[in-house]
């Protein structure tokens, strides 16, 4: 799936890491099948900062569980178009507490060339909660 990025988004990543990681490495991964069962646009307020002002609050089905996470992509796209769509989540991120609220993973998502905000798919027969490897 595809939606247009946000300006800054890719400003802020820089071209492919150099640095390397082992197989252990990436077994400390922890990364999951989710469904998106909701997502929504954080409303706009005077008492919340400003980078608060682009987050979309998704709730992630990761098999009998769920994860409330928050990211940065409120210019990116609709939350129409994420709902019950299968992806890939990091489960085993530190959760993190921010003004809205607890944010417990991180949504995997690619920005090439500034012109698009691309979530990998998967199939829908893939279980929420199967691990990715």
């Amino acid at each position: 799936m595809c939606f247009k990025s946000p300006k800054k988004l890719s400003s802020r990543i820089t071209q492919q890491n150099e640095s390397s990681i082992t197989v252990p490495d990436h077994c400390n991964d922890s990364l999951l099948q989710a469904v998106d069962d909701t997502c929504e646009k954080r409303p706009q307020t005077k008492a919340i900062e400003d980078t608060a002002d682009k987050l979309m609050q998704f709730t992630f089905d990761i098999g009998g569980k769920t994860r409330n996470v928050f990211a940065g992509i409120k210019a990116a796209c609709s939350p129409k178009a994420l709902v019950g769509k299968h992806t890939v989540m990091v489960a085993n991120l530190k959760p993190r507490t921010m003004k809205l609220g607890m944010s417990a993973g991180m949504a995997l998502a690619a920005d090439p060339d500034d012109a698009a905000l691309w979530f990998p798919e998967l199939q829908d027969s893939a279980e929420p909660g199967m691990p990715m490897m």
